[in-house]
């Protein structure tokens, strides 16, 4: 398998990693992972969003089957890749995890400059959450199948728009995605952040 379809596999799917797992073997005097310290999961954007609740919804149960108390610390910004920089430069033990959803996976494919390899740096822990990606529509429009709207897509070329939460992000791409694979053409209408005001 190429390095390339590797990293798309992982780019689908949200993981849950850690630094690469270059573990010291404990010495003698040492208590075996996970029982030296508490476990912090990163979750690299603002407390709130999806990442961060499904964090808190794993996290007790995480820690009840580790014997280890789970810290959750949000690092966000730069559309995740500081908070997973900071776990990709953490100490390679196992107690310094990332959740890492397809956005920071995607990130260097979108021509962002990230100072970590997903492929180099991380190793994934587990599958923890897969969300889908919806076609849903107006009652009003005139299509009721997949096939009726591609249809009508190629009838009305640019003429159907479609939202995600901004440019970049899966919406976006499974949008450009979905044209391209279809031979049509979709207008795309990102989320128009508004700058928080104190």
């Amino acid at each position: 398998m190429s390095r390339i379809s590797h990293l798309a596999r992982v780019a689908l799917a949200g993981l849950l990693a850690t630094a690469t797992v270059a573990m010291p073997v404990p010495a003698a005097a040492q208590a075996p992972y996970p029982a030296q310290k508490p476990i912090t999961l990163v979750v690299p954007f603002a407390p709130g969003g999806g990442n961060d609740i499904l964090a808190r919804l794993i996290a007790p149960k995480m820690g009840k089957l580790l014997g280890q108390t789970i810290v959750i610390e949000n690092k966000p910004g730069a559309g995740g890749n500081l908070g997973t920089d900071y776990v990709a430069h953490a100490a390679p033990d196992g107690y310094t995890l990332v959740i890492a959803s397809s956005q920071v996976t995607m990130n260097p494919f979108l021509g962002m400059k990230v100072p970590f390899r997903i492929d180099r740096d991380f190793e994934p822990v587990g599958l923890i959450a897969s969300v889908p990606i919806m076609l849903v529509v107006n009652d009003d429009q005139p299509f009721r199948t997949l096939k009726d709207f591609i249809a009508y897509t190629h009838a009305n070329p640019g003429k159907i728009s479609y939202s995600s939460p901004g440019n970049g992000t899966p919406q976006h791409l499974a949008g450009e995605v979905f044209a391209r694979l279809n031979k049509t053409e979709l207008l795309h209408v990102p989320y128009k952040h508004r700058p928080l005001h104190h």
